[in-house]
């Protein structure tokens, strides 16, 4: 009911109500008019260069691996904060994508970080203006692409060839699903097989290069309950990093377990605080 209710909400805004959310489904690229400050699309991300090169970060992972309650938790705290890791947030193109992808978890009754998931071939850049404590601003932007775009992306050329930010990235964040890795092991090599495909083919059509920067995020780790599971996740975690540097032919710069519904996670803190560092 939650997600329908966010649905409605936008068509109400954007006077094309419909009826329980259709066309906003998974899969559906009827997404209606564009709402202002909403998203934008991989086409404008020019429009966000100014005086300084904005920092480029995409998030990579496969639908409900929680990346939009990721990120939707570095824009809650910069809401409910004067200032975040030395910085202030001034502006935003893009208030309206933040705040759908933040609605679910300040309205569910239990307090969890569902969000509303993107849908199919959704805009997916997102920008922050910050403030730094000398005054001077800088910008980060953020591709928060449907888990779907990279299941496609496993099958085929042309939509990995469209893809205009991966190749550009300042930092790729890869996102594994921790609840499910430490689960049977079927579901583990399905994580596995699908990363697999997905690199080799975005390695092949040089959408990323040997000079790649890129961390690997496990989310839900409040989940992995149990020391069977605890130690699963450890052994498969191990297993993830080793088919990365294997494909990329470098180590991650970082790994980390996170737990996006707690907004003073170190570990979700210690990922932001690696996004909004400066470009070297």
């Amino acid at each position: 009911m939650a997600g329908e209710q966010v649905d409605n909400i936008i068509s109400k805004l954007n006077g094309t109500e419909n009826n329980a959310g259709a066309g906003n489904k998974a899969g559906s690229n009827e997404v209606g008019q564009l709402l202002f400050c909403d998203a934008k699309s991989q086409q404008e991300l020019n429009s966000f260069v100014e005086s300084e090169k904005p920092k480029l970060v995409a998030l990579v992972g496969f639908a409900e691996y929680g990346k939009s309650t990721f990120i939707g938790a570095l824009y809650e705290l910069f809401i409910q904060n004067q200032t975040y890791q030395g910085y202030v947030f001034v502006d935003s193109d893009t208030y309206v994508g933040f705040e759908r992808r933040v609605f679910l978890r300040r309205h569910n009754d239990d307090n969890t970080s569902d969000t509303k998931r993107n849908i199919l071939r959704e805009n997916d850049i997102l920008n922050l203006v910050l403030q730094a404590e000398d005054g001077s601003k800088r910008q980060i932007v953020i591709s928060d692409k449907a888990g779907e775009t990279y299941a496609n992306y496993t099958s085929s050329d042309k939509e990995i060839m469209n893809d205009c930010v991966l190749e550009q990235a300042d930092l790729t964040i890869y996102f594994v699903d921790a609840e499910v890795d430490s689960r049977k092991l079927a579901e583990h090599n399905q994580i596995i097989e699908k990363y697999e495909s997905l690199l080799t083919r975005l390695k092949g059509l040089h959408k990323i290069g040997i000079d790649h920067t890129y961390i690997i995020v496990f989310t839900k780790a409040d989940k992995v309950t149990g020391e069977d599971r605890k130690k699963k996740l450890a052994d498969r975690r191990e297993f993830v990093c080793e088919l990365f540097k294997a494909q990329l032919g470098a180590e991650p710069q970082k790994v980390f377990e996170v737990n996006s519904k707690k907004l003073d996670d170190e570990e979700l803190n210690n990922v932001f605080e690696l996004i909004l560092s400066p470009l070297s």
